[in-house]
């Protein structure tokens, strides 16, 4: 008997990954307003779990910042998105210092506000850079890549679990997450290294061996210490899920968690070490 949670996780699975994958291969401006979207939903889920009125500044300073930096960047405006993230940094800093709450609860609040800002402001546009700008058929290796990337850290999460509640005997982060083994970090390497031999063999096969040697590596890695690093800041809250916006998977940052310390790793290896020639 399948379980109403399992459930809703493949009928959701069943609907958005054939959704997200035209997206991908489409490019252009849908898949740019998708990431965007996902950036909205990233940012509004980290300020609403600190629970900050939306008509607050610490709410509409941060989320104005980090989204207008996410646009900016995807634009091929780095620059100006980065002044985006120093307006908010000084911005929430003055009006913080200026507040009348205990000296720490003020301090510890522009710590949780500014690193959700650059959280959402500085990766989410990797996801999207890696895909490069061009639109289907004038240049797919973005897509593939993109592709390869989200689906290494799809199967990788997949064989962790698996191998955790198998041989699971070590805990890797004991107190930020109690559940996750050494055994099942190790084991998410071999979902990685499975997923890079099959898109070497049919679909980027002209990238070497090595590359996809290492890639597997910086992949499993950064992906699951990222999931571990989303734990950190929830259970610094107190939430379970960032929120329930996808049924049986949580919220955006629960999903996407790992894809956003994964996708900087990979845009600077492909842009400097393999030299894609469409970054």
């Amino acid at each position: 008997m399948i379980s109403k949670n399992l459930a809703q996780r493949l009928t959701v699975a069943a609907i958005a990954i054939p959704a997200i994958l035209f997206m991908i291969f489409k490019g252009g401006d849908l898949f740019l307003y998708f990431v965007l979207l996902l950036s909205i939903i990233g940012i509004y889920e980290y300020l609403r779990a600190l629970k900050i009125s939306f008509v607050s500044p610490f709410f509409i300073l941060p989320f104005c910042g980090a989204i207008g930096a996410v646009f900016l960047s995807m634009r091929g405006y780095s620059e100006y998105s980065y002044y985006c993230l120093l307006g908010v940094f000084l911005l929430v800093g003055i009006l913080l210092a200026t507040g009348k709450e205990p000296i720490k609860d003020l301090f510890f609040k522009n710590i949780y506000i500014l690193w959700g800002t650059f959280y959402i402001g500085l990766l989410f546009p990797f996801v999207y850079l890696i895909r490069g700008d061009a639109i289907y058929m004038q240049n797919a290796s973005g897509g593939w890549w993109v592709f390869y990337m989200m689906s290494s850290l799809w199967v990788c999460d997949s064989c962790a679990m698996f191998f955790g509640s198998q041989f699971g005997k070590h805990q890797l982060a004991p107190t930020v997450s109690p559940n996750k083994t050494i055994e099942g970090f190790i084991g998410g390497f071999f979902g990685a290294a499975i997923i890079a031999a099959i898109f070497k063999i049919f679909w980027l096969p002209e990238v070497a061996w090595y590359h996809f040697g290492i890639l597997v590596i910086l992949i499993g890695a950064f992906g699951q210490l990222g999931d571990l690093v989303e734990s950190l800041w929830k259970r610094a809250i107190g939430i379970k899920d960032s929120s329930a916006i996808i049924p049986g998977h949580g919220g955006v940052l629960d999903r996407f968690d790992s894809l956003l310390f994964a996708s900087p790793v990979v845009y600077l290896y492909l842009k400097y070490i393999i030299h894609a020639n469409w970054l």
